[in-house]
């Protein structure tokens, strides 16, 4: 009897726990809800869940992670570009609401005549429905609301739709953009500046005439800034067989940082008192010309003629297991060194590489696959989130001046653009879904309130 009584009595406390948590728990997850309300009707306006999270609108925050497909704008090379439109649009895919189109029935319904003319792929359009869905144009905004001050900067002045673009772009006033690496990222800095209609610079370093140190462009009237610092690759000092620009004397990050980057930015004003808003890394091309070259260098010396080496290819093939090591742990120590500088909060992206361009035979990019792979093993392992741009614009060698650039202030550079100033948006605490703002910029959220859901392993 005593041992029913005692079972009796521990069944009834543990009911009356579970009931405790479930109603606890219920309460906790109103209150949560409650502070994001503009999301959670935002969200079911899309026909998205809200689920059990306050931050289940992250997965579908970050449309340039999503397939998709790159639509560009065609342009009449004779006419000037007006880029308050955009260039080019990411069209996330997703047909699964869409209505069948009549050519996918079986058995046919349309005739050969029109099967054949739908086979033909010359039409671009885009339903409403998909572009609606597609991310904002952040740089045409930008071009826009730039265009707007240069007009006026009195808001009396403003129509309703100009009034409307100044109060959704009040948050770009003082904002730095900082990326870290090779004259890929330069020319971005390059058409970003076209696009702004802004003249871009470069400065000379200590022993540089003016490339291959640093590069930006500032607008007044946005107090708005984007640079460039370049990075020769993870090498730790400048090599006997060093391959490119024999006055490049500073070679390791860690003295141009010292000697070249700190002093430059910060005496001049361009990232004085304040860190960068969002800041973009990679190092990859210029490492694996340097280890092909060092190879090259040391393979044809018997061949030398009054000191010259025979021209040399890029090679096709891998980069080493043991040459993948020493970038991991130089690329480690970069990211380190950035956070010891502006601090371990700062929003940083791993630019993904880009395949090369004009060329006909694709194992001129398995080093940079090769390289492009570990950083994003590394990248999960730091906390770091990768920035896609080298997925989108892969095989458009249309789009490219070189072998190595895409051409200035065209489709792929918009793209990029758009997504610098994207993730810009939501460094400071914007939130984006399918094209519409679902919350602005605010201070007491940013950059990691959707971090972790899109930090992944990435060793593919």
């Amino acid at each position: 009897m005593l041992a029913y009584f005692r079972a009796t009595i521990f069944i009834a406390s543990a009911l009356v726990v579970i009931s405790f948590i479930l109603i606890s728990s219920a309460l906790l997850r109103d209150r949560v809800l409650t502070l994001l309300p503009p999301i959670e009707s935002a969200l079911a306006s899309l026909g998205r869940p809200f689920g059990q999270s306050a931050y289940s609108h992250c997965k579908y925050s970050d449309p340039y992670r999503r397939p998709g497909l790159l639509l560009r704008r065609s342009c009449n090379d004779s006419q000037p570009i007006d880029y308050a439109d955009p260039l080019a649009r990411w069209i996330p895919l997703d047909f699964e609401n869409l209505t069948s189109p009549v050519e996918a029935e079986y058995p046919p319904l349309a005739s050969s005549a029109e099967y054949d003319a739908f086979y033909i792929d010359n039409n671009e359009t885009v339903d409403n429905a998909a572009q609606s869905r597609a991310p904002i144009s952040w740089m045409a905004r930008l071009v826009q609301y730039q265009a707007l001050l240069k007009k006026t900067a009195d808001a009396s002045e403003y129509d309703e739709v100009e009034q409307e673009l100044s109060d959704n772009m009040q948050w770009v006033h003082g904002r730095r953009i900082l990326l870290l690496g090779d004259s890929v990222d330069r020319h971005n800095v390059f058409s970003f500046c076209t696009f702004l209609g802004l003249e871009p610079e470069e400065t000379a370093g200590p022993e540089l005439p003016a490339k291959h140190s640093t590069a930006y462009c500032h607008s007044p009237l946005l107090n708005f800034t984007i640079v460039q610092w370049h990075i020769p690759s993870m090498a730790t000092h400048k090599p006997e067989n060093w391959w490119f620009r024999p006055e490049m004397k500073i070679v390791a990050f860690e003295k141009r940082f010292a000697d070249i980057f700190i002093p430059w930015s910060f005496e001049n004003g361009i990232l004085q008192h304040t860190s960068p808003d969002l800041v973009l890394f990679q190092s990859g091309l210029w490492d694996e010309r340097a280890f092909a070259e060092a190879t090259h260098y040391y393979e044809t010396a018997s061949q030398s003629q009054d000191g010259k080496r025979p021209y040399w290819k890029t090679p096709r093939k891998q980069v080493t297991y043991q040459h993948l090591h020493f970038l991991s742990v130089r690329l480690r120590k970069l990211v380190a060194t950035v956070r010891q500088l502006f601090g371990d909060s700062i929003p940083l992206m791993y630019r993904a590489q880009i395949p090369r361009g004009q060329h006909t035979i694709r194992a001129d990019d398995l080093g940079v696959i090769s390289i492009d792979r570990m950083a994003r093993v590394l990248a999960e392992q730091l906390d770091i989130e990768v920035f896609e741009w080298g997925k989108i614009v892969y095989g458009f060698d249309d789009e490219y001046m070189d072998d190595l650039h895409p051409k200035p202030a065209n489709s792929l550079t918009w793209v990029f653009c758009d997504m610098v100033m994207s993730y810009l948006f939501r460094s400071v605490g914007g939130v984006e879904v399918e094209g519409k703002v679902v919350r602005g910029p605010t201070e007491s959220r940013g950059w990691n309130e959707c971090h972790s859901t899109f930090v992944e392993a990435y060793n593919r």
